[in-house]
């Protein structure tokens, strides 16, 4: 198992609800910004960044404003990183904005 690979499985058991309610607020934002890398990685294949896409998805119902927002960024970058792998420009004519990665 490759670096990535073990990052990504420690980040996706730390998306699950049970296991985000144990983790310190620091943890926390080093979990949005080990996600927003991985995401960013040419490395993990497409589907694994869909996990890490449907693990935010089940999570932002669950918490607060602050983190709620964090996810919807993390969200809008996964989807213009799905949409450039699969040749699909769903964003054309609008700017994403990469300042809070």
């Amino acid at each position: 198992m490759n670096e990535t690979e073990a990052i990504f499985r420690i980040v996706l058991r730390n998306l699950t609800l049970s296991n985000w309610l144990d983790l310190l607020p620091e943890a926390q934002q080093q979990m949005f910004e080990e996600v927003a890398k991985l995401i960013s990685c040419d490395a993990l294949p497409l589907g694994k960044k869909q996990q890490l896409t449907m693990s935010l998805d089940a999570l932002c119902s669950c918490v607060n404003q602050v983190h709620r927002n964090r996810i919807s960024q993390l969200l809008v970058l996964s989807a213009s990183y799905s949409n450039a792998c699969s040749g699909v420009d769903k964003f054309k004519g609008r700017r994403i904005a990469k300042t809070f990665i």
